[in-house]
């Protein structure tokens, strides 16, 4: 099982959203910096890969991070492999 931590704590914007997404995930340059491709990453994960540590910023995104916390449950209930726990 691989597993990841993202910590989004500090994370003033989108753009800083996803480039602690793409840090943790160990994304590639390619990677879209949005939701959409945030959903085509997690359900197209093979093997067993869980992500945890998903924190909560304190600042004002917290409609950008529910639409967040939305595509990772559907994600995970897409990709039966892919277990996603938020702290």
């Amino acid at each position: 099982m691989r597993i990841y931590s993202v910590d989004l704590a500090g994370a003033r914007t989108r753009d800083d959203i996803h480039d602690k997404l793409a840090q943790g995930l160990g994304l590639t340059e390619s990677y879209g910096r949005n939701l959409d491709a945030l959903h085509d990453v997690l359900t197209s994960m093979e093997g067993q890969v869980r992500i945890t540590g998903i924190r909560e910023t304190d600042d004002d995104l917290d409609e950008y991070l529910t639409r967040l916390r939305t595509v990772c449950f559907d994600a995970d209930r897409e990709n039966y492999l892919l277990d996603i726990v938020f702290d």
